[in-house]
């Protein structure tokens, strides 16, 4: 089998499990077996807190580098995200939406501290 089929069905496994999970954390539960909404939340939030301790761990044990804007600009992805939850946009939209405001915050915060030699670089993994 070659090597682009095995990754296209792992990536369709994935995507099934992902569904999966949402349909089981959802009120109604998969196939009427659910999770109680206060566990729901438990769960989110320590998925979210393990995301940005293994983003952390990334970037200071592999890197070496002191991340001091690390959580900040984890509050200007969820702040955006919030506010387009309440105010404007669906589930997936505002999580898009919050993701390019933090892309565009990051870029806007670090290209001024950047030397000129390595702008060049900066710009083209943008």
């Amino acid at each position: 089998m070659p090597i682009f089929v095995k990754r296209l069905l792992a990536a369709l496994v994935i995507v099934l499990l992902l569904i999966a999970m949402n349909e089981y954390m959802s009120e109604q539960g998969l196939f009427g077996f659910g999770v109680p909404p206060y566990y729901a939340r438990v769960i989110m939030l320590a998925g979210i807190n393990i995301i940005l301790a293994v983003s952390l761990n990334l970037i200071t044990g592999f890197t070496g580098q002191f991340s001091i804007g690390h959580a900040g600009f984890m509050a200007v992805g969820a702040y955006t995200s919030a506010y387009l939850t309440v105010y404007y946009a669906q589930a997936w939209e505002r999580s898009l939406a919050g993701m390019v405001f933090l892309r565009c915050g990051c870029a806007a915060t670090t290209w001024p501290s950047l030397p000129w030699a390595s702008r060049k670089l900066f710009a083209s993994s943008s």
